[in-house]
């Protein structure tokens, strides 16, 4: 089964929050951009904390996956779903 984590896991498994034996065997975990966006923003004089982080993150994620809406300024190109025309418009 695919599990998407929340960028919460991932700082719970490295606070020890979340036990790594908790995480069923079988999940597969995906993530997007997002996630990992989320944790390379982790401030600078948290820098040993964000390399945990993302060394969890790499550990647990077996395929990234794009975002399945895009928000123009926030989603990265080839890295979310766009829309070919937006429901509703006008255009």
């Amino acid at each position: 089964m695919r599990v998407m984590f929340d960028t919460n896991v991932f700082n719970h498994l490295v606070e020890g929050r979340i036990s790594a034996e908790a995480i069923p065997s079988d999940w597969e975990a995906v993530a997007t951009h997002l996630q990992w966006d989320e944790i390379n923003a982790t401030p600078d004089q948290c820098a040993e904390k964000r390399e945990q982080l993302r060394l969890k993150f790499k550990c647990y994620v077996t395929l990234q996956v794009p975002t399945e809406s895009a928000a123009w300024g926030v989603s990265k190109w080839g890295e979310a779903k766009w829309t070919a025309k937006v429901p509703n418009s006008r255009a």
